[in-house]
């Protein structure tokens, strides 16, 4: 699964405008007096303002050994946040190791590096090593029907995880981050998910592309027919 597009909602639109731009220093490629679009690597995230207070948790996929670099590099700019007393946490069955910080809407940001994608580079991390969106956080309250609803109307299928708790759907450069926010918390800050709308343009690995919109804890998928 890739993640062409992301639109989340905003109560800050400038002050997250100033934070993409010029901490992570995403270039950005529109905005209007309501909104504004951002170049996340292969990806582009937009914020429309909105009148709630919405939260999020995504994730940004960047070279595969290079989580160390991207700490040095975030570290610089702003705090991250801790686990356990670690600012970088390893998730061992996934092979991977990532670091969360705040944006300027407290929505949870992940970096993170999936060594069996083999994703290497040689330079020096900075905005150009953030290299697309790879995870959206939705929580719901019925992770089975989410998961129903994606693998019959797009063929995705279960990455890790179950129906109880946290299921990952997609694979490891596209994630629907599905948990059920009365069993389990976001790490690494164990907040309580908030079902927040967002539309996400994606493909499916196999040639298709959709537009899903999660809206009052109800998704709607609409298949690109062109």
């Amino acid at each position: 699964m890739i993640i062409n597009k992301l639109k989340l909602f905003t109560r800050n639109l400038n002050e997250q405008k100033e934070f993409y731009k010029f901490i992570l220093e995403l270039e950005l490629l529109e905005e209007t007096t309501d909104s504004f679009s951002v170049k996340v690597g292969e990806s582009i995230l937009t914020f429309v303002q909105g009148d709630d207070n919405p939260f999020y948790h995504f994730a940004f996929n960047i070279p595969s050994f290079q989580i160390h670099e991207s700490y040095e590099w975030i570290k610089q700019k702003i705090d991250t946040l801790t686990y356990e007393g670690k600012d970088i946490i390893r998730f061992d069955s996934w092979n991977a190791e990532a670091l969360y910080f705040y944006d300027a809407d407290k929505n949870l940001v992940e970096f993170i590096a999936r060594k069996n994608l083999n994703l290497v580079s040689q330079e020096k991390f900075s905005k150009e090593n953030i290299l697309y969106i790879s995870e959206i956080g939705i929580p719901t309250l019925d992770i089975s029907k989410v998961f129903n609803t994606l693998n019959n109307e797009s063929g995705l299928e279960i990455y890790d995880g179950d129906f109880e708790s946290f299921c990952a759907i997609g694979n490891e450069t596209g994630l629907f981050i599905v948990m059920n926010y009365l069993v389990k918390k976001w790490m690494p800050t164990m907040e309580e998910g908030k079902p927040s709308p967002f539309e996400i343009v994606f493909d499916n690995s196999h040639g298709e592309i959709f537009t899903l919109i999660y809206k009052n804890e109800e998704i709607k998928i609409i298949k690109d027919v062109r």
